[in-house]
């Protein structure tokens, strides 16, 4: 049987997460499959969390090798306060790579780049290397993350050229533009899955006039950004409200955020929730609202338009692709979201016309399609 390494060095919660796991559940019947990582992940834990049904693999931490990666993030991250992950996951792409292509008929890279000689199948979130060769209005790099990307990328043994001649996956066509200004290739687009089995309809009429955003609760999010649109709608004579959903840190900007939120009657500081509670706060709602700029995709903005809202977004990032680019609902700014909100808040026709032109979220994004793809571009690589 074809032995597949389906590599994420490291392994917690998020974007790069899901695809992991879904790719592992779509291999997993018909290649002989080994989770590679140097951290320790509970796969029931994760199987729970992502509802997938991952069950038939291994996981190898390669020796000493992970274990010892690992306890040194964790001594790292108690010395310092800081969570240096991806440069622990360097030091573990130099370590294994070698290893991957003699034990393995194909690499399967779920959280980066790698430099491997070997057969290999990348899916790319977003670039961890080359970034000071973007814009200023993609990147604005401190001398410390400057230094940063050149330490990880001279410890993993980093080459643009390996990585130009592999078979790249990113997550949206924007973060394929992002891809190749660096590496110069063209990537191919496969949405990760958005889950959408739990949702249900619930009628216009019966929704509350009201508005959700999902998202940890920290600066890029732009949480801020989007109270002070709900504060501009109220004066101007809109009786909506905001519920935020996402993880509270300890933080100064969740501090912030808490602030704001107490001093106000109509906003509702929801924090981590479970999935039911998410699942009845955006079925039961007209609108979302998503803060983040140049967001890779936007699995948040996918589970709005599922489950029936509106949702207005930043004019940048994968996000637009999800609303099918649809200029009523993306915005540049707060009097830009302002102006466009007002309108769409004003006028039920254009309400169901907005709706009417969003994509069927299962069809497009859901889980069932995901897998198929990915499938289909292993048994293309492999020749099967």
């Amino acid at each position: 049987m074809t032995k597949i390494a389906v590599y994420h060095p490291y392994f917690g919660y998020g974007g790069s997460e899901i695809v992991c796991m879904h790719v592992l559940e779509a291999l997993q019947k018909k290649y002989d499959v080994t989770l590679v990582t140097f951290t320790d992940p509970n796969l029931q834990e994760q199987n729970e969390h992502y509802k997938t049904n991952v069950n038939n693999i291994h996981t190898d931490q390669v020796g000493s090798f992970g274990p010892i990666v690992r306890r040194s993030l964790e001594i790292s991250k108690m010395i310092s306060g800081i969570q240096l992950g991806r440069l622990h996951a360097a030091v573990f792409d130099r370590l294994v790579r070698s290893w991957l292509v003699e034990n393995f008929d194909l690499t399967f890279a779920t959280g980066s780049e790698l430099t491997i000689d070997g057969p290999s199948i990348q899916y790319i979130h977003y670039p961890w290397y080359g970034r000071e060769k973007l814009p200023e209005e993609l990147e604005h790099l401190s001398q410390w993350e400057r230094l940063h990307d050149r330490l990880c990328e001279s410890i993993s043994g980093h080459e643009y050229s390996n990585i130009s001649s592999k078979n790249i996956i990113t997550n949206s066509d924007w973060t394929g533009e992002v891809v190749e200004q660096i590496y110069g290739i063209s990537p191919k687009t496969i949405y990760p899955p958005v889950k959408t089995d739990d949702l249900y309809e619930v009628s216009w009429k019966e929704r509350e006039n009201g508005f959700v955003c999902i998202g940890r609760i920290t600066p890029s999010k732009n949480i801020h950004r989007n109270i002070k649109i709900i504060d501009r709608l109220r004066e101007k004579g809109h009786n909506v409200h905001l519920h935020i959903i996402g993880p509270i840190s300890n933080g100064n900007y969740s501090q912030k955020i808490c602030d704001l939120a107490e001093d106000r009657s109509y906003i509702s500081l929801e924090g981590k929730v479970s999935r039911d509670r998410l699942v009845d706060l955006v079925c039961t709602h007209r609108y979302g609202i998503h803060g983040m700029e140049n967001e890779h995709f936007g699995i948040a903005v996918a589970e709005l338009v599922a489950a029936g809202t509106i949702p207005f977004v930043p004019n940048s990032g994968g996000q637009q692709e999800i609303v099918n680019r649809e200029e009523q609902i993306i915005y540049d700014s707060v009097p830009s979201a302002m102006k466009k909100i007002d309108i769409v808040l004003s006028e039920s026709d254009i309400q169901k016309s907005i709706k009417k032109g969003l994509p069927e979220i299962d069809e497009q994004f859901g889980p069932d399609r995901f897998k198929k793809k990915i499938r289909d571009v292993v048994a293309e690589t492999l020749h099967d």
